[in-house]
């Protein structure tokens, strides 16, 4: 029998033991914090342990790929839930629900976007034709949408100017997040509306100028009358940066105090590049990343911070190891997330186990 069915044999069989231990989803609502991951359609269907695994520890899920423009208007006119589909189903059947990322980003477009020699009159139409056509596949469905992602520029590439230069920047300006916005809540008056943001985490100058960033950028939103509810923070965090607890603490206060709910919406802890990650240092390994993991999210908790999300659940599908980028040229496999390759909790689990629970 192949590997894949003798764990998936194993799993399910074990599954009515494992059924009774609580997942962090349990853990995470025992203190009104709902705990979710980002999850791939084809592995729900394909991959019984996978499957087995975000049932128990998820209580809300974030399509990885399939709620990004490619996969709901691949073609102009034509929106599709096919590739999200199963992500809903699996949702309904397992009292799970859904977010959706995300409407507006500066990638993940269609040829068809990236040929269409934008205007400024032709950047509108296509950005409310987009949300608007989204948000009436999922109305009722999804309540919590990125409507925008990733939409400030980084400091040291751009040091003079706050925002990302994207396409739909240099069409628009920043005008763009008030046509999304405002183009979302007409579609959907009960969706929460959030803006995405990475980078905001570390203690270092880089950091501290992308929270400028992000302040400024809201504040400039609000006072427009912009419906931005939430900021979604990444939360994507490299242990050679460093973390201190009072600065981010600082910025949550700051959103709080803005009326805006914060989210960690994509938590991983992300291995350094240039070190070797050998199999005997494992231990060591685990306790930094579960370490880094429980800092952010405990911080983010005591702040007010009731939705954390991983972006995945076991390492094998972590970007970090998926995404060819990203992968380290060694071939090493990073332990970025709560779960190993056999689905069995890491210090990163209970670091967040921790952390919900007020530990």
């Amino acid at each position: 029998m192949h590997r894949r069915s003798l764990l998936s044999s194993a799993l399910i069989a074990a599954w009515p033991a494992m059924a009774q231990e609580p997942g962090l989803r349990e853990i995470a609502a025992r203190r009104g914090i709902t705990y979710g991951t980002a999850v791939h359609a084809r592995l729900l269907e394909s991959d019984a342990p996978y499957a087995a695994s975000i049932a128990r520890e998820a209580g809300i899920l974030v399509p990885e790929g399939e709620g990004k423009w490619d996969s709901m208007q691949p073609d102009p006119g034509r929106f599709s839930l096919a590739e999200m589909e199963p992500i809903l189903r699996f949702a309904a059947r397992h009292g799970q629900t859904v977010r959706g990322h995300t409407l507006v980003w500066h990638t993940a477009l269609p040829r068809w976007v990236w040929e269409a020699n934008l205007t400024s009159a032709s950047a509108e139409a296509m950005l409310e034709a987009h949300v608007a056509g989204s948000l009436a596949l999922t109305r009722g469905r999804i309540a919590d949408w990125d409507v925008a992602n990733e939409v400030i520029g980084d400091p040291d590439l751009l040091p003079n100017q706050d925002m990302r230069d994207s396409i739909w920047y240099r069409a628009l300006g920043d005008r763009f997040l008030d046509i999304a916005f405002h183009a979302a809540r007409r579609a959907d008056p009960a969706c929460r509306l959030v803006l995405n943001e990475y980078g905001v985490e570390a203690s270092w100058p880089r950091a501290d100028e992308k929270r400028a960033r992000v302040l400024r950028l809201l504040r400039r939103l609000l006072d427009r009358g912009v419906p931005v509810q939430a900021l979604g923070i990444q939360a994507h965090m490299p242990l050679d940066q460093p973390f201190a607890p009072a600065p981010f603490a600082r910025f949550l206060r700051d959103l709080r105090g803005m009326g805006l709910d914060v989210l960690l919406t994509e938590l991983d802890v992300l291995e350094p590049a240039d070190r070797p990650l050998r199999a005997e240092d494992i231990p060591a390994r685990d306790a930094a990343v579960a370490e880094r993991a429980y800092a952010v999210v405990s911080t983010a908790v005591a702040e007010g911070c009731r939705t954390v999300l991983t972006w995945g659940l076991a390492d094998p599908y972590s970007w970090a190891n998926l995404w060819p980028p990203a992968r380290r040229p060694d071939g090493a496999e990073v332990r970025t997330l709560p779960l190993d390759r056999h689905f069995a909790r890491k210090p990163f689990w209970h670091a967040l186990a921790r952390a919900f629970s007020g530990g």
